[in-house]
């Protein structure tokens, strides 16, 4: 569902207010030696003498690659293996960072300092949290939320901390929960994948329990309603909707946020998916954060 689909280009302006910042390093490990046939400002093309590269790189870590001028930086958030070539997609290069010409290169994947900030916010979902388009979703939203830094056990292209890991279903999601740490704030946007299970009320309850357990760690939790779908399925999100309005976050440390309610409303809503109707476009996720913003700053104090 994640890997085989070239969405590497670079999207003009509105994807260029969006950069990976120059960061702390703080050790490095060499990765190995590879031919780069081609490499731009979303992707890097191996040598198919390389073979199947996939899964040497990870999404979480800042990569160096030395050049005979110094070296450039940089973060993916897709690979694919394509007629015998392996590609490194989605990627962002670290400010300042130029791609390199065609030749043979060290690759190191690099540690780096997350400098702190005063307030946190982890947001926590599937793959419309993080992958695709989706890696603008923290970029968009930090310029609306002044003072508010994003973690979490995953890093998305721009370097901001993340729990969305792609394809969860909220059963999913709560079996890796101990690996999110405490934070001031959780974002919780989760359920569109569970539709096989054809039972709403499950899902329902797996976002209440998710939503506890992350207030068990103390930290006000934020559960936003799904997105629509342009598929058959959606039908089951807005039937889990209804039952998240019902709840409002009662019983715990957790208001609702009506993404859906607004987003539903759009009368362009179907331009705003780049897929079958799942996976917002980069304009989608303007028109997510534009909805968003206005409702998280109340909560947010």
């Amino acid at each position: 569902m994640l890997r085989g689909l070239m969405l590497w280009c670079f999207c003009g302006a509105a994807a260029a207010a969006c950069e990976l910042p120059a960061q702390t390093v703080t050790g490095r490990a060499l990765v190995g030696e590879f031919s780069v046939e081609r490499a731009n400002a979303g992707l890097i093309g191996f040598s198919g003498a390389e073979g199947d590269l996939t899964g040497r790189f990870d999404f979480d870590t800042l990569y160096e690659i030395a050049t005979p001028s110094g070296s450039s930086r940089f973060r993916i958030n897709d690979d694919f293996y394509v007629k015998g070539q392996t590609f490194l997609g989605n990627l962002h290069w670290e400010r300042g960072s130029v791609p390199p010409s065609p030749g043979r290169y060290e690759l190191s994947a690099l540690s780096v300092e997350r400098p702190p900030s005063a307030l946190s916010m982890t947001m926590v979902g599937d793959s419309i949290t993080w992958w695709s388009y989706g890696r603008y979703f923290r970029c968009l939203l930090s310029a609306e939320l002044s003072g508010v830094g994003f973690t979490g056990p995953h890093v998305d292209t721009f370097g901001f901390g993340h729990a969305g890991e792609g394809g969860n279903k909220t059963s999913q999601m709560l079996a890796r929960l101990d690996a999110v740490e405490p934070s001031s704030f959780y974002f919780v946007l989760a359920g569109t994948n569970d539709w096989p299970s054809a039972d709403p009320a499950k899902t329902f309850e797996n976002i209440r329990e998710i939503a506890e357990r992350l207030e068990s760690k103390g930290g006000k939790v934020i559960v936003s309603t799904l997105l629509p779908r342009l598929d058959a399925n959606d039908g089951f999100n807005q039937k889990v909707n209804s039952l998240i309005r019902e709840w409002n976050g009662s019983g715990c440390n957790c208001a609702v946020v009506d993404l859906d309610k607004d987003f539903r409303a759009l009368s362009d809503q179907k331009s705003l998916f780049w897929d079958a109707g799942v996976h917002p476009n980069l304009e989608g996720y303007h028109r997510i954060v534009s909805i968003l913003a206005p409702k998280l700053k109340p909560l947010i104090r």
